[in-house]
């Protein structure tokens, strides 16, 4: 035999066989890892009858030695079948038929390759070369390895749609080596000796068990596969302090001897810090895996509970507007005296009901339109719109609070008909009630002014709105940080500390979807807030005609 083709069968058999020794001693008690010692084990004893089918010259060693081959060869496809099934996890389940018949066609198969002439009839020797002279099931032989690719490629695929990250990575290295292998094994090594009765192509089928092992020891150095890595660098260790031991005892020279020593002790003390060294990086990968997977199955269980918790409110903010919506009407039905004339101290008191009625309406509209910021569901209803009536009527909401605190409210309203604008006016009344709610409550004397006004900046008309205040003002910490979620402005006074901290977030939002913008133009602490609301004329925004989106 030339060379070339021991050299295959050896490298062969050796790699597999340090390959199969890794896997199995690192993970023997798993299913995935005992599957893939099996096809490693078949693979190899493929090899090595294929290697004695052409050292044997005796007719009947050299037909059984052949039959041995091609069982292997099945053997090693139904492994290389049940690895690909559980590797790297089972996906999905079969049904359990399918696994008893695999293992019965298998089984019946092999008995028949080796004990019938069916597959393999007989061995003939033509000087080196050996001729096989195939039975009348040898088809079946073929249609057997054609269903087990068949079946490795809809499970690979499946489980690519499946899997992902590191996993798909490892799977699609496994998926290259076993398919490339498979058919270049049975180019080599069935089609062509039987179609053209040259024997001489399958000393290079070893080379498929040789490429499969190279492409998974790249998958273990790139993707951790099998998780063999403290393993195979003990064994490297090992290897080289067993050289330096056999040097040392065939060295001639004490002068030999003596550096065979020393190179052993110094390589025990490294080779021990390098084993310490990948174990220790081992279990933080694997701490790091696990913690990895916490932290994905608790991010997974808090956008589901952050879901419910979005789903909850929306729907108890719906529940809750209806009756305190018919409580506000009966309020204003016994101001207005639909129900006889009352003295001024049941009024004061009916007054006190309605302000409070009206900011828990306020508060249950920004838990509303937080839940559909959050859904993405805001809609918008956009129409021609009067900002002199839009002021207004923030203005006539606003009269019970101000006279509380025994305020004084002031509108600037813009001149008529130079404020009309196209937009979603329920938003923008929604935008001046936050502002001006947030100023009656920060401010403990003088006055709170709603202004309107058109201008214009770069060749475009712009409505300016502004809600201003002679109270506490805002530090400069919290005007950067005005616009947030959940955020409320840090000032003495429990009263001043009510409230969820979304309403300026939700106005800014609203600014912002219908093209416009909310500033802070002036804060001064025991001065006063003043908040500016800029809104384009022309449409923009959510409030855009369609062919301008």
């Amino acid at each position: 035999m030339a060379f070339v083709y021991q050299l295959i069968y050896v490298s062969s058999t050796f790699l597999a066989f340090v390959l199969g020794a890794l896997v199995f001693f690192r993970r023997r008690d798993q299913t995935v890892v005992r599957l893939f010692a099996g096809f490693i084990a078949t693979g190899i004893c493929w090899v090595i009858t294929l290697y004695f089918f052409y050292f044997f010259t005796e007719p009947a060693l050299l037909l059984l030695t052949g039959r041995l081959n091609f069982l292997f060869s099945e053997l090693t496809a139904f492994f290389a079948l049940a690895f690909v099934y559980h590797f790297p996890k089972t996906t999905f389940r079969l049904p359990r038929w399918t696994f008893y018949a695999s293992i019965s066609v298998t089984a019946v198969l092999c008995l028949v390759t080796l004990l019938t002439d069916l597959v393999d009839e007989n061995e003939v020797i033509q000087g080196v070369s050996r001729v096989t002279e195939f039975g009348r099931a040898y088809p079946l032989f073929m249609a057997y390895l054609g269903l087990v690719i068949a079946a490795l490629v809809c499970i690979l695929v499946r489980k690519y749609r499946e899997l992902k990250d590191e996993a798909r990575a490892q799977l699609l290295m496994v998926a290259g080596g076993l398919l490339v292998g498979f058919l270049f094994a049975i180019v080599t090594n069935v089609l062509i000796p039987w179609r053209t009765g040259n024997y001489e192509t399958q000393h290079y089928g070893p080379l498929s068990l040789l490429f499969f092992c190279l492409l998974m020891g790249y998958a273990v150095a790139r993707h951790e596969l099998l998780d063999i890595k403290v393993l195979a660098t003990e064994l490297f260790v090992f290897c080289l302090l067993l050289l330096t031991v056999i040097n040392n005892v065939v060295s001639v020279t004490p002068i030999g001897q003596v550096i065979s020593a020393g190179t052993l002790v110094v390589g025990a003390i490294f080779g021990a810090l390098l084993i310490r060294e990948v174990h220790r990086d081992a279990r933080q990968t694997e701490d790091l895996r696990v913690l990895s997977e916490r932290l994905a199955q608790t991010n997974v269980h808090l956008k589901e509970m952050d879901v419910t918790k979005t789903e909850f409110i929306s729907i108890a903010s719906h529940q809750l507007r209806t009756p305190v919506s018919v409580i506000k009407g009966y309020l204003s039905l016994l101001q207005e005296g639909a129900y006889g004339k009352l003295s001024e101290t049941v009024l004061e008191k009916i007054d006190q009901m309605y302000a409070a009625n009206e900011r828990l309406v306020h508060l249950i509209n920004n838990i509303l339109n937080m839940s559909r910021i959050e859904q993405s569901r805001l809609e918008f209803r956009c129409s021609d719109a009067d900002l002199r009536t839009i002021i207004a009527d923030v203005s006539d909401e606003m009269k019970f609070k101000v006279k509380d605190k025994g305020l004084i409210l002031e509108c600037d309203l813009p001149p008529v008909g130079t404020a009309k604008i196209y937009t979603d006016a329920e938003k923008i009344h929604e935008i001046l009630a936050n502002l001006t709610d947030n100023a009656i409550k920060y401010t403990e004397k003088g006055s709170v002014r709603i202004a309107g006004r058109v201008v214009q900046e770069g060749g475009e008309d712009w409505v300016v709105l502004e809600v201003s205040d002679t109270g506490l003002g805002i530090s400069e910490e919290g005007r950067k940080r005005l616009f947030e979620r959940f955020y409320r402005v840090d000032a003495p006074g429990s009263a001043r500390q009510t409230g969820t901290g979304l309403g300026l977030f939700i106005c800014k939002k609203f600014a912002e979807s219908l093209g416009g913008k909310i500033v802070v133009t002036r804060s001064e602490p025991g001065v006063g807030t003043t908040f500016e609301v800029r809104l384009p004329v022309k449409s923009t925004g959510q409030c855009a005609p369609s062919e301008n989106k």
